[in-house]
Order: structure tokens, then sequence, then C-alpha cells
């Protein structure tokens, strides 16, 4: 199928002096945001944030954070992918995203929301790519992507990239899947090897990269 062009984001930001949205947060991650900032009455996003920055954010958790927000969210309900596809998918932009989030700049985290949006993007461990996973559904999705990367831009100018690490760091916390990189996934595993004759080596593979397991194993242990 033919791919999709798209128009260059800026990395200055349409609108650099535009504050994040905090509803660009899942509603339990905007409560649990209001609480940990003392639940003071009239405080702005900017104070909420600069609160934030006494918890921990795990390198991978805020890549996780940044794969669920740019991609696996958006294609929940668009796109015809099964369970354990979807998380081979975001399984595998997470890795991508930590790779680019290690420069640990600014300009790390607009290449982390240009990718999201790239339609040669390697989304599967067989080479398809995001358009090719996504099919006629990518047009849709990019969009959704861009305005999305655009809000990243803006909070990156706004509020830096200490702060954006946090709210990334609190969407994977939320998030009630087991997902490469929590301790979720590591007891889903724990679990199902209970149940499952492996080799440690075939164990420790499904831990580190699961996005290559075949899919039948994957919907085995998710299901």
């Amino acid at each position: 199928m033919p791919v999709p062009t798209t128009r260059p984001l800026r990395d200055d930001g349409d609108r650099a002096g535009t504050p994040l949205p905090l509803a660009s947060l899942p509603h339990s991650a905007r409560v649990r945001t209001t609480r940990a900032a003392a639940g003071r009455r009239g405080d702005t996003t900017a104070e909420i944030i600069r609160r934030l920055r006494d918890v921990d954010h795990p390198p991978r958790l805020v890549a996780l954070g940044v794969a669920l927000h740019h991609f696996t969210e958006i294609i929940a309900g668009r796109v015809p992918l099964e369970r354990a596809q979807a998380h081979a998918a975001t399984t595998v932009l997470t890795k991508q995203v930590a790779v680019l989030l290690s420069a640990d700049d600014d300009a790390a985290w607009r290449r982390a929301a240009r990718l999201a949006v790239d339609p040669q993007r390697v989304a599967t461990s067989d080479g398809r790519t995001a358009s090719e996973l996504c099919g006629d559904d990518w047009p849709a999705i990019e969009r959704e992507a861009r305005r999305r990367a655009i809000e990243t831009f803006e909070g990156v100018a706004h509020y830096g990239a200490e702060s954006l690490a946090q709210l990334a760091s609190i969407r994977a916390y939320q998030s009630s899947a087991p997902w490469w990189g929590t301790d979720a996934w590591n007891r889903l595993i724990d679990c199902w090897l209970g149940d499952a004759r492996l080799s440690p080596v075939l164990a420790a593979s499904l831990r580190r990269a699961p996005e290559c397991a075949p899919l039948e194993v994957l919907r085995d242990i998710l299901r």
C-alpha cells in the first residue's frame, strides 16, 4: 500500500508558550497527580509538575509511557490488532524510545515524538513498518500521533524534559496492562513459567524480548 506523506514537525512547537494540558493524562493519573500535589485548590499544572520531580521515574517506564501515549492508546479500538500484537508493537516502540531518550536532553524528546509519526518506523519484530501494521487506519493514527507530538514539543519548551519524564512514568505506572518493562510483566512471566517447562535461556528471552516470541506464546501468557 502507498505510504502517506507527512509534513515536518517543528522542533520549536507551533504554540511554544501554551502550557502542557494536564488533560493529556488518563483520568486516574490526573487524580493521582492532583493528590500528589498536596490537594491544594488553585494549583497550576506547572506547580503540580514541579512537585512531581521528587517521584522516581525509571528510564524504561518513561519510554513505556511515551510509547503508550503516542501509539498504543491511539490504535486501541481503531486498528484491528489482537492483544498479543499490540503488546509486541508496544514493546518494539518502547525500546526504540528508550534508545532515543538515553541522550537525556530536550532534543531527545522531540526525536521520540517525531518517531511516532514516521510511517516507515519499524513497528514489529518481523520488520513491518508502522503504516503497514496499521493498514488503512494509518492516516487517522498519524493525525492523532502528530497532535500529541506537537503537545510534547510544547511541553518540552514550557516545562523541560524532566517534567515530561515524570508525566510519562505516571502514565506507565497507571496502566493496568502488563507491559514489557514493568514489574507486572515480570510477575506474569513468573506465573506463566510456573505452568510451563522452559529452559532458563528461553525464560530469560521472554523477559528480555517478548516481541520476538511467537504470537501463540504471547497469547498464552496474556490470556
